[in-house]
């Protein structure tokens, strides 16, 4: 037997949202350190290539 709670319905609609909204940030937080990562890259590769000379 199931259990008909009123306003069931907005429980999984609620979750999906947040779970959206969560995505969403990871993305935006993922570019960021990616954007960092790049620039990390090439002040390393700058270091690389006045080591060298």
């Amino acid at each position: 037997s199931r259990l008909n709670l009123p306003g069931q319905g907005l429980l999984p609609v609620s979750e999906m949202n947040s779970n959206v909204s969560w995505k969403q940030d990871l993305t935006v937080k993922v570019k960021e350190h990616e954007e960092e990562i790049t620039q990390l890259r090439k002040h390393l590769d700058n270091y690389i290539i006045k080591r060298k000379h």
